[in-house]
């Protein structure tokens, strides 16, 4: 059984698999300190911006509120948003955590 790390969202914290509940239990506590030095080191920046501190502080956010679940828990209940097609102007629906570059919504996915 393999398992995701995940924020109350429901999005990915990042795009790893673990095998085991104990692996995804310390990536979920490295990811959150990763989180906290990001932000300590955009609080301690010499010209601190105050949209980077905002951004550290939400990613932070979700990792500490994060869980894990398993792989087929998460391809079960992974919620479907609306999106509109990029050439056909179309609205289509695509599960949450699709890559833009993969998403017909992008420029990327049609520039390939």
């Amino acid at each position: 059984m393999q398992y995701v790390l995940i924020s109350p969202e429901y999005l990915l914290l990042n795009r790893n698999y673990y095998n085991s509940k104990q692996g995804a239990g310390i990536a979920l506590t490295n990811e959150r300190k990763k989180r906290q030095h990001a932000l300590r080191a955009a609080q301690e920046a010499k010209y601190p911006s105050p949209h980077e501190i905002e951004r550290c502080e939400k990613a932070l956010k979700d990792a500490v509120d994060g869980r894990y679940i398993t792989v087929e828990d998460f391809d079960k209940n992974e919620p479907m948003v609306e999106r509109t097609n990029l050439m056909t102007g179309k609205k289509f629906q695509e599960k949450l955590n699709t890559p833009y570059y993969c998403s017909p919504s992008s420029e990327t996915y049609w520039s390939m």
